[in-house]
């Protein structure tokens, strides 16, 4: 078996809440304010490349961070984002053939565990190098208690940081839990109860099969309880709703009850990189340069350019096509498809290596 056949970025998903329209049209009302809110109150992994971002693998036999393990929430990758979204929907009013226009918000988080994934991979290749038959690298070699972990880290990180915009914008009513898993000698911080949480790049265990599920590029729609759709950064998110408006929606379908996440990329990052470079040598903006400035900002590393835009900004994947294409044998036609539009939201910027290769591109 092919090892680079997975991704290391375990568990990546979204995790969203939804808040009072009111309270979310006042904070855009200086959006420059609320983006050096939002800014200050996400860490970020390029910021500091040796901050651990997210928790450790190893935990103690209840599942639980070990003592001398405290971590930092925050954005664990380039594709990461956290911050305000809105969408314009549709919605019943006083009678039932009666319908308005209304625009919700949410507090959306789209990253991974981090430190998490990066043991989890090592550990996972070393157990496919060292057994024979897949089912045997999973049920021995890795273990269900690491499974439970990397998925749970996954989510802890997600929302701890929702709940950190929230505290950070005071918004009043994200409801929040303490974070279970955190051990006792460790800062309690609370995670938010999210309206919705989805990953992608995941395992999962058929229960009536001695079979393994391995989904790349993918969420599951039968048991998550929500549905997630994404492409480049800067085009936001979609989401499925029923016809009543809940976006605790199901899907059933021949592949495993699986929904595509992401769309087709089209640069790679080197690709990507070189772009950038271009546009840097010829003194070009990027195409979007205002719109993007006004909606995103971005952290970066000590003494670094902050006014270079970030390579997620750039555009790297397709518009996203499979879900209107076949719905239908996707098991999504009967949903209403929200699209989320980034309001005010934070991104990793440039990392120092990429800044480096840029700088030449200016001498």
């Amino acid at each position: 078996m092919k090892l680079d056949l997975f991704s290391e970025n375990w568990y990546h998903g979204v995790s969203l809440s939804e808040i009072d329209a009111v309270v979310a049209s006042d904070l855009l009302q200086d959006r420059p304010s609320l983006l050096r809110k939002l800014r200050g109150a996400v860490s970020c992994y390029a910021s500091d490349m040796e901050r651990d971002i997210g928790p450790r693998l190893e935990c103690d036999d209840n599942d639980r961070d070990l003592e001398d393990h405290a971590w930092t929430a925050g954005l664990d990758c380039a594709s990461s984002c956290a911050g305000l979204y809105s969408a314009d929907c549709v919605s019943q009013a006083f009678d039932c053939g009666i319908h308005r226009n209304r625009t919700r918000f949410f507090l959306v988080v789209k990253a991974g565990p981090g430190r998490a994934a990066r043991d989890f991979h090592m550990s996972y290749q070393a157990s496919l190098r060292a057994h024979a038959q897949f089912n045997d690298a999973l049920a021995t070699g890795i273990g269900p208690q690491s499974l439970r972990r990397i998925e749970m880290s996954a989510k802890r990180n997600r929302t701890r940081i929702v709940a950190d915009m929230a505290s950070a914008l005071g918004i009043p009513g994200v409801p929040t839990t303490p974070d279970h898993a955190s051990h006792a000698a460790h800062p309690q911080f609370r995670c938010a109860i999210p309206t919705i949480d989805v990953h992608t790049n995941f395992l999962k265990r058929i229960a009536d099969k001695k079979l393994w599920l391995y989904s790349a590029g993918m969420v599951d729609g039968g048991t998550t309880g929500g549905i997630v759709t994404c492409s480049n950064t800067a085009g936001g998110i979609r989401l499925f709703a029923e016809r009543n408006g809940s976006l605790e929606a199901h899907v059933k379908n021949e592949f495993g009850n699986l929904a595509p996440f992401g769309s087709v990329r089209t640069l790679s990052s080197l690709q990507a990189l070189l772009k950038i470079g271009s546009a840097v040598a010829a003194s070009r903006p990027h195409e979007d340069d205002r719109w993007v400035r006004e909606r995103f900002t971005w952290t970066h590393p000590t003494n670094s350019d902050p006014d270079l835009v970030p390579m997620s900004l750039w555009g790297m994947h397709h518009e996203e096509e499979h879900v209107q294409e076949h719905s239908v044998a996707l098991g999504l036609s009967k949903l209403r498809m929200l699209t989320c539009n980034p309001e005010a939201v934070v991104v990793p910027g440039l990392e120092s290596p990429h800044l480096l290769s840029i700088g030449q591109c200016r001498e």
